[in-house]
């Protein structure tokens, strides 16, 4: 497996928007200082068209409120994005081990990492205006991505 260090072998092709949610549309005083009462469900999930030259990374966002004062404001939103991105000669970045296909870690974690980093904009942007409009989303590591990713679990 050849290691990934040439950022022109990638490209973005384009980005799907499956699911845009936000809780209450309005943006007031009343709801200052709830953001910090949320959390946020995280879910990565990536895919490989070997043959294609393609790579697939799927953002689930879900933000929930913790407490009364939280779900009474409408603080919540779920978005779902979906990166395509193109790799120029995919298959040298691959292996074949224990029956499973292997991505090289540092193609990995650059997908991973682009694919949520924009995801954190686009949800900001999404929410400009509205009662989830000073909320950001959290730095996550590239390994704690790739982790995420492995596992199939949530981020909390």
């Amino acid at each position: 497996m050849k290691r990934f260090e040439n950022i022109n072998d990638l490209q973005l092709e384009y980005i799907d928007e499956w699911i845009t949610s936000v809780g209450n549309q309005s943006e007031t005083q009343a709801h200052k200082g709830l953001e910090k009462k949320l959390k946020f469900n995280i879910r990565i999930i990536r895919g490989i068209m070997r043959t294609a030259n393609k790579a697939h990374v799927k953002v689930h966002i879900h933000i929930i409120p913790e407490d009364h004062l939280a779900v009474e404001s409408g603080l919540e939103g779920e978005f779902e994005l979906g990166f395509m991105f193109g790799v120029k000669s995919l298959e040298e970045y691959m292996s074949f081990k224990d029956r499973t296909w292997q991505i090289d870690p540092t193609l990995s974690g650059t997908l991973l990492s682009t694919a949520y980093s924009t995801a954190r904009g686009i949800v900001y942007s999404k929410c400009q205006g509205t009662s989830l409009g000073t909320v950001l989303l959290p730095i996550i590591s590239v390994q704690d991505l790739m982790d995420l990713a492995d596992s199939g679990q949530n981020y909390q």
